[in-house]
Order: structure tokens, then C-alpha cells, then sequence
């Protein structure tokens, strides 16, 4: 835009808020019945080729399989996969599992409802946000933040904007499934870290990305 000749000082980036509920709404008792074992993975968003689903698959084949094809049994992630989308991706990612024997380490959920969404932040371990393209912002990244889930997402568009690494999460090079595995792997390991980037999302979602703040920016932005 300045490049085009608009004024600099009157550019303001305001960012998108998320509903409230988010953050005030009580964490959900997880009961040990229904719920798979492990460290739990979520996806949430369409399904497309640019969303990198398929790089979280090969990741966790990495992580599983390694280098000589065999399931490595003292590791057990599983990931949740929420949204639909692209049938001919869906097939290609189903192929890929059927391929590596990961059928039951990923199900998929299709659409749900918010207080079901919700309800998967607050069960889940680590949340991954792979996008090969430029992400305009990632709403669900802030959504799974206020949920005090950490998260993993691509160093690209929004999510690089949303996060700063090692700070309030992780970000890997899109497309890049070794360092993908790395980063689950880390966070998988360490609990402790787990909570500390879990905490500082909680808080940037607080400082940044309510509707109220975001929308009191506006009205600031449109009175000067």
C-alpha cells in the first residue's frame, strides 16, 4: 500500500478477534473412557492440499516407522482430524495411511459443532497448523491458544504473525515433515514445556486477539 503512495502513518494492521467464549468457558472434564491412549495430535480446518495435511501423515510415519518400516511400539501419538473438503485429497490421504499402516493412528471427524470443537482443543495434546500457502490469518490457531493447547504451525503467512517461536510455540518450515516430526516429538517428550507454551498462548490471546480489544482498535483506528 505505501508502495501504491498511501500514507504510512494512517496503515494499521487489527487483527481478528475470537469469541470470548474461548477463553472463558470451563476446560472439559476429560473422563479415560472413550479416549485413545497417547499423546493426542489435532488438525483442525479444511482439507486441501495447501492446508499440509499430508506432510503431518508423513511425519507421523516418520516418528512411527522410522527408517526401517517398523511401528516403533513405545511411541503412541494419534491424530484427530476435524473439517472436510477436497474428496480427491481425502482419498490420497486415506491411500497414504492404508500404504504405511496408519489407519488407526488418525481419525477423521468431518464438521462438528463449536462446543464439540472446543471440547477437542481441551482433549487434545498438541494442535498443527502444516500450511504450505500463505495463510491469511488462522483463526483456529488463536482459538486452539485460548484453549491453552500449544501449537505447531508453518513459519509462512498468518500463523508466523499469530506466533513467535519457542515463545508461546513452534513454528517449522512448510512442507518440511523432519523437522514437523522433530517439533511434535520435542513437545511430546516434555510435558513441562508443553505447559510453559500453553500458558504464554493463553496470555497473547488475551493481549491481542479478543473481539473486544480488535474491535475497539477499529473504532480507535476510524476516529483518528
Amino acid at each position: 500500500y505505501v508502495e501504491a503512495g498511501f500514507d504510512a502513518d494512517r496503515i494499521e494492521v487489527i487483527y481478528n478477534g475470537i469469541d470470548q467464549r474461548f477463553l472463558s468457558m470451563p476446560k472439559t472434564q476429560i473422563s479415560e473412557e472413550g479416549v485413545n491412549e497417547g499423546i493426542q495430535l489435532l488438525y483442525v480446518g479444511r482439507l486441501r492440499d495447501e492446508k499440509g495435511i499430508l506432510v503431518i501423515l508423513k511425519a507421523l510415519d516418520r516418528l512411527l516407522h522410522g527408517q526401517s518400516g517398523e511401528k516403533r511400539e513405545h511411541l503412541s501419538l494419534h491424530l484427530n482430524v476435524i473439517g472436510s473438503g477436497d474428496k480427491t485429497y481425502i482419498r490420497e490421504l486415506e491411500s497414504f495411511l492404508r500404504d504405511r499402516h496408519l489407519e488407526d493412528c488418525v481419525t477423521f471427524h468431518g464438521k462438528i459443532d463449536q462446543d464439540e470443537l472446543i471440547r477437542f482443543y481441551d482433549c487434545s495434546d498438541i494442535m498443527l497448523v502444516p500450511s504450505l500457502w500463505q495463510e491469511p490469518f488462522g483463526l483456529v490457531i488463536a482459538e486452539a491458544m485460548a484453549r491453552g493447547l500449544p501449537v505447531i504451525a508453518s513459519n509462512i503467512g498468518g500463523p508466523a504473525e499469530i506466533l513467535t517461536h519457542d515463545m508461546n510455540g513452534l513454528l517449522v518450515e512448510p512442507g518440511d515433515d523432519r523437522a514437523l516430526a522433530s517439533a511434535i516429538m520435542q513437545l511430546s517428550e516434555d510435558s513441562q514445556k508443553r505447559a510453559r507454551l500453553a500458558q504464554a498462548a493463553r496470555e497473547t490471546v488475551r493481549e491481542r486477539f479478543t473481539i473486544e480489544e480488535n474491535a475497539r482498535r477499529i473504532e480507535q483506528h476510524l476516529l483518528r
